[in-house]
């Protein structure tokens, strides 16, 4: 055995002596496209993130049609993560005095918001998309009740996290989008009314 793991990282030892390097990276001329702000610490510029990354990965299975059953995992995470930060985020527009869950349970979020936002004037055809967005969240729910199972391959308790099934990446990347600008207006709305309401 020893032999083995000799043979192995001495065929890698290249790779791994990157192990030695900073994150942050001293070749500021090559890595310059490279070098990322952090900071912006904001509900949508996270969700929006996540969701940019889940696009990417999507739009190179639609550009070369591989590796889809890989990334249907990382793309699931974040498309999921996108819409639980954008639920966090009209939460604390709905409950500015309230202390934020931090569970991941997109069900609960989407009650406890979902209840109080329905007492906003809004257009009726709003009301028409909640039952839509009601039945897409649920079916996000389903896959994924509790951010565990795109991450793990298994629960808590050792059962698969997915059986035998599949999901469409195309029809996810269209409906996280649908979601993602659906909340957006939603929390644009209420931001507008509150700041009308400060002005006066």
């Amino acid at each position: 055995m020893t032999d083995y793991f000799k043979s192995v990282f001495t065929k890698h030892l290249k790779e791994i002596e990157l192990i030695g390097q900073s994150l942050l990276g001293d070749d500021l001329a090559n890595d310059r496209p490279f070098i990322a702000k952090l900071g912006v610490n904001d509900w949508e510029w996270y969700a929006g993130s996540y969701k940019r990354a889940a696009d990417v990965l999507v739009q190179s299975v639609q550009e070369g049609k591989e590796y889809v059953d890989q990334l249907v995992y990382p793309v699931g995470a974040m498309y999921r993560q996108s819409i639980e930060l954008q639920l966090k985020r009209l939460y604390l527009l709905v409950f500015p005095d309230s202390k934020l869950p931090f569970h991941h349970k997109l069900e609960e979020l989407w009650q406890g918001v979902r209840g109080l936002w329905e007492q906003y004037p809004k257009p009726d055809y709003y009301t028409v998309h909640l039952i839509s967005l009601d039945k897409r969240l649920a079916e996000f729910m389903q896959m994924d009740p509790t951010s565990q199972s795109f991450r793990y391959p298994t629960d808590k308790i050792g059962e698969p996290s997915f059986g035998e099934s599949s999901v469409n990446l195309r029809k996810m990347k269209e409906i996280a989008y649908a979601i993602h600008i659906f909340i957006d207006l939603v929390a644009t709305g209420i931001e507008e009314g509150s700041n009308r309401s400060e002005a006066r």
